[in-house]
């Protein structure tokens, strides 16, 4: 719905309003210090923060204010840069214990210590879910080199699934995701 509201009323063919790696990591930070991940409390507060930026967003585009988003999101701006960089990083180090089968005990606003705790405990790693990873990284970085006009990343995760189906991955102590809630969510105002 939000993206067929811009089509609509949105002014810019380039504006992106979706969540970047940025915006996602730095609300994901946050909120995760408030609420349980995909608790009641967690998506109430989600819900809000998308409804808080809804009425920024109205309320830039009464004031005419579309000037702040070109200075701000420049990509020749040096800090812009440095910021993407950074965040860039700090997933990269918040997905390693994931990748390499572990549970680390740290929130995402912690990297140096979830780095520390990866590097500390390496001999903890799960075989099948290092070569699992290692698999699906080598296939995309091969992909883009080879064909990079495929969407490998989107095959890589369709291809998960699907060979995860065939193979029993949870038999084999490779953590998958829990089955997915369908519909939509009821609406309602946050409280």
């Amino acid at each position: 719905m939000p993206i067929a509201a811009f089509a609509l009323v949105g002014v810019s063919r380039h504006l992106v309003v979706a969540a970047g790696s940025a915006t996602a990591t730095i609300f994901s930070s946050r909120v995760a210090t408030m609420a349980p991940m995909a608790s009641a409390e967690y998506v109430t507060l989600a819900g809000m923060v998308a409804l808080l930026t809804a009425v920024m967003l109205l309320c830039a585009r009464i004031f005419k204010l579309g000037f702040l988003a070109d200075f701000l999101l420049s990509r020749t701006v040096t800090v812009l840069v440095g910021f993407l960089a950074g965040v860039g990083v700090q997933v990269s180090i918040a997905m390693l214990g994931d990748m390499l089968g572990m549970t680390v005990p740290y929130p995402a606003s912690r990297s140096l210590a979830q780095l520390l705790h990866v590097v500390t405990h390496l001999a903890q790693a799960h075989g099948p879910t290092v070569a699992l990873t290692a698999l699906v990284v080598a296939v995309i970085l091969l992909a883009k080199r080879f064909v990079p006009r495929v969407p490998m990343p989107l095959v890589a995760v369709i291809g998960s699934i699907a060979v995860s189906k065939m193979f029993d991955f949870s038999a084999h102590s490779i953590a998958v995701l829990r089955p997915v809630v369908g519909g939509l969510p009821a609406c309602a105002f946050p409280r």
